[in-house]
């Protein structure tokens, strides 16, 4: 307007420039207004102190409450017994756990909720219910309302510890890994507080002297909640961390997979960190097929491979993040299949029996030696072969008294050899009566597998064993 209402001539050009710098600076005061709602703010609290054990506390907002801001509940009692059943608002907000219940034996206990992206509200229109599992000893109950917070993952760290021989409650120290964080310190007292920690802003201290006290932090780094008692006593001092608005929700990560192989309909979990506490949209994909998970947590699935899905990335997708690949290999499981078998039975007594495998043996197969003898005084001193295969008792020696012996050997995952050109050696402590040893290859044992169970039952009549793979 004033470039206009001047009465000298100039340049069109200085005009246009005129024109452009006021449309600048009208664009940063508006976004620098935009800015400033959307920064962290508090916005109201209230508390409830029942003096007599109760089952359920309610807590009402007294003031009205804006879409898309953050309710934190704070939940303390005292008693070690009793635990919260749920948290709950007449709008229907959902609550979940920021800080897990601390608990002081025989003494209290706390543990704080929140609510994201809340509901609007006229004022006195919501109120919180927290319920208990049993009648709990004088609750405690303190809410409040945040504005300028994620409203997708505004969860970032927690912390809480407890004490009983200093006049500071503390939280003890925890790292943020957001830059732009809201700190939420609460506490539970036997006496009472003095004041809010060094850096902290008070919003409430009850009739029961426990604090609600708040903090902004623009880095991220170690941070804790403390607070002055009037005396030493026993105390519980938590914090919680929530990112602001704008700063960025972190993307899922996995950082490992169990197993890392199997077929279709293996069970596997996926390990990480920020999956969110439950799967709602998010998604689980094995190179690109879709699985259905079966158990989620902020840091762990558990989903079986789905049919259709092949060698490649295993992949979270949280909020449209997707997450780092980690590479899980499909396989079929194989039948398991009957090779060659061979045999001798020497008619004398023998330290030593060898016996050989006359075809070709794959590697990766499984062999199987037998070893019976008809007394019960020998033993079995070795099982060896002439490719070098490591051979392990599958079934324990049956020792029939006076009459006979029986045991089974196996060796996994097997080299390849020509044909004849394995022969197995079995060495008694000393000469053996009539033995008669027995050899046999299978395929498709998958021995790789941790799932693959091994299990032996002996029978003693007939002298005869059974061994599973």
């Amino acid at each position: 307007m004033l470039i206009c209402s001047r009465r000298h001539k100039g340049s069109t050009l200085q005009v246009r420039l005129a024109l452009s710098l006021a449309l600048l600076v009208l664009l940063l005061s508006a976004a620098s207004g935009q800015a400033e709602a959307a920064s962290i703010a508090f916005v109201q609290s209230n508390s409830a102190t029942p003096q007599s054990p109760q089952t359920t506390v309610t807590v009402t907002y007294n003031a009205a409450q804006t879409l898309g801001n953050l309710n934190v509940v704070v939940v303390g009692w005292n008693d070690s017994t009793a635990t919260v059943s749920s948290v709950t608002d007449s709008r229907g907000n959902a609550y979940a756990l920021a800080a897990a219940p601390v608990v002081q034996s025989a003494t209290a206990s706390q543990a704080i909720y929140y609510a994201k992206n809340i509901s609007a509200a006229a004022a006195g229109a919501n109120t919180i219910t927290v319920t208990f599992s049993v009648a709990a000893a004088f609750p405690d109950i303190r809410i409040a309302e945040y504005t300028g917070l994620d409203t997708v993952n505004p969860l970032d760290v927690s912390v809480g510890a407890q004490g009983t021989t200093t006049s500071t409650s503390n939280s003890g120290l925890v790292t943020t890994t957001s830059a732009n964080d809201l700190l939420v310190g609460a506490n539970l007292v036997q006496s009472t507080t003095m004041g809010a920690g060094t850096g902290y802003t008070s919003r409430v201290i009850t009739g029961d002297g426990d604090i609600l006290e708040d903090r902004i932090v623009t880095v991220t780094g170690s941070y804790n909640a403390t607070a002055a008692l009037d005396k030493v006593q026993p105390w519980i001092m938590q914090m919680v961390a929530f990112r602001s608005a704008g700063s960025g929700t972190p993307p899922p990560s996995i950082t490992s997979l169990n197993p890392i192989s199997g077929p279709v309909g293996t069970s596997v979990t996926i390990a990480g960190a920020n999956f969110g506490a439950s799967p709602g949209t998010s998604t689980v994909t094995f190179n690109v097929t879709a699985a259905t998970p079966t158990a989620w947590s902020a840091t762990s699935i558990t989903a079986p491979v789905p049919t259709g899905a092949t060698t490649g990335n295993v992949v979270i997708t949280v909020s449209a993040q997707p997450s780092n690949g980690v590479t899980f290999t499909v396989g079929s499981v194989s039948p398991i299949v009957f090779v060659q078998t061979n045999s001798s039975s020497p008619q004398a007594t023998q330290t030593p029996v060898a016996v050989t495998y006359t075809g070709a043996q794959t590697a990766g197969n499984l062999n199987v030696v037998i070893v019976s003898w008809n007394d019960s005084t020998a033993t079995i001193s070795s099982v060896t072969d002439s490719i070098g295969n490591t051979y392990a008792v599958a079934a324990a020696p049956v020792v029939q008294t006076g009459t006979a012996s029986q045991a089974i050997y196996y060796a996994k995952n097997i080299a390849a050899a020509a044909a004849g050109a394995n022969t197995v050696t079995v060495n008694f402590n000393v000469a053996a009566r009539h033995p008669d040893i027995r050899i046999a290859e299978y395929s498709g044992v998958g021995w790789a597998r941790r799932e693959t169970r091994r299990r032996a039952t002996a029978a003693r009549s007939q002298r005869q064993t059974q061994t599973t793979f």
